[in-house]
């Protein structure tokens, strides 16, 4: 299981559209094993799961996806735009019709040893990753204190893009974050990009200062068990979208 990191426009996020499947499963005839007893169908897998009891509820076909349409983020970005102008310096603005789009998976435990990794910097500085050299995966406790206490710092830590920030960096040039709904009314943390940049190329290169080894591990080895070697897995394919993201001018986004 991971997590995926694109850059692109975001009318090309894509959703789990469960209304559509629904309908599907509303439509649909009740599957049958070779002894006539009815099962439901796992929404993602497809595979049999547990007996429905005579009363199914089946779940047929493909995941359906949607799609938020550009005439609905463009108007979001512009009001945006309008009222952080002061605040940004610049202009908030993509090509969202850009076709261009890149993107590649994470394992989410090297994920979330990226940012307690950056956690620990951010409250000990550099020699804190001494500790971690060779290190096994922390306690679930240990790591939860370490982010709770980022959490915490807030924006008067070092690495806001990192820690405080989960699903979307928008090509901005200041060093904020946007507190506002998404484009869907959700409430949302949106940071800048080249900012971003700035601090996942700063860990890294504390992490291999730390330990030079790490760099044998690449996004497509299996999660590494040391602590900064996963999080040197992870950092790579933030590092690498990061880049493409502001050469792109566009938003970098994950599935979290």
């Amino acid at each position: 299981m991971g997590i995926g990191y694109e850059v692109s426009p975001l009318h090309r996020i894509a959703y789990l559209d469960t209304a559509a499947m629904e309908r599907q499963q509303m439509a649909a005839p009740t599957p049958k094993n070779d002894a006539g007893e009815q099962y439901v169908l796992d929404l993602l897998t497809g595979f049999p799961g547990a007996g429905t009891g005579g009363k199914p509820k089946v779940i047929i076909g493909a995941p359906v996806f949607r799609y938020p349409a550009a005439d609905t983020v463009i108007p979001w970005r512009d009001q945006l735009a309008a009222k952080y102008r002061g605040q940004l310096g610049e202009a908030l603005t993509w090509d969202e019709g850009s076709d261009f789009e890149d993107g590649d998976d994470v394992a989410t435990g090297a994920d979330v040893m990226l940012r307690y990794v950056t956690a620990l910097v951010d409250e000990g500085g550099p020699a804190a990753l001494a500790r971690l050299v060779g290190a096994e995966r922390p306690a679930q406790a240990d790591l939860e204190r370490a982010l709770t206490r980022a959490e915490q710092r807030g924006y008067t830590g070092h690495y806001p893009q990192l820690l405080l920030v989960e699903q979307y960096w928008l090509p901005f040039h200041r060093d904020m974050i946007i507190e506002e709904p998404d484009w869907e009314g959700h409430p949302c943390r949106f940071g800048s990009v080249g900012n971003l940049l700035r601090e996942v190329t700063e860990v890294r290169a504390l992490i291999r200062r730390a330990d030079p080894k790490v760099v044998r591990w690449t996004a497509n080895d299996d999660a590494p068990e040391h602590v900064l070697d996963a999080a040197w897995q992870a950092s790579e394919t933030v590092y690498r979208l990061a880049r493409l993201a502001v050469a792109h001018h566009l938003p970098l986004w994950c599935t979290t």
